[in-house]
């Protein structure tokens, strides 16, 4: 997922409501980047906010969400479930 959200350029804390309930007892991994500067974390299956330091770029440049993926019942391809997504200065 691309995310386009309103941030300084300075960086920040992105936060993100995220759950994985299709991706394993487990959960799966995400990857947040952003300017090519990524990091790597668990996502459990139920709803839980995640808060990550965002590096100083481009105000304009959009943070990537990656996830393992499954193929949904009606031909989709899918992943991790995003519920908020919000930035907060620095």
């Amino acid at each position: 997922a691309l995310l386009r959200l309103q941030r300084p350029a300075s960086g920040g804390m992105l936060q993100l409501r995220l759950a994985a309930p299709h991706l394993g007892d487990a959960g799966a991994p995400a990857t947040v980047c952003l300017a090519n500067k990524c990091q790597t974390f668990a996502v459990a299956r139920s709803w839980r906010t995640y808060t990550l330091p965002l590096p100083p770029a481009p105000a304009n440049a959009p943070i990537e969400i990656r996830s393992p993926t499954f193929g949904g019942g009606d031909g989709r391809t899918l992943g991790l479930l995003i519920d908020q997504a919000n930035v907060r200065g620095p």
